[in-house]
């Protein structure tokens, strides 16, 4: 994934972030040293798409109505 558009942020709010492209987006933001809050409300989504990230100290996960 090219990241050079994450360059210089320090946090970014991903809605939608269980999703497909949205976990993906995630992963992206956290490998270019970006902390990540991620607020889904799984109506559609699967929280295993964001498993693998809740241990990251830079990534938070909201259940919310986006």
């Amino acid at each position: 994934m090219n990241t050079a558009f994450a360059r210089g942020w320090q946090h970014a709010v991903v809605t939608g972030g269980a999703g497909f492209v949205g976990s993906r987006l995630c992963t992206g933001l956290l490998s270019a040293g970006t902390a990540v809050t991620c607020v889904d409300d799984f109506s559609t989504r699967r929280r295993e798409n964001v498993s693998g990230l809740l241990d990251d100290p830079g990534f938070t996960l909201l259940h919310g109505v986006c």
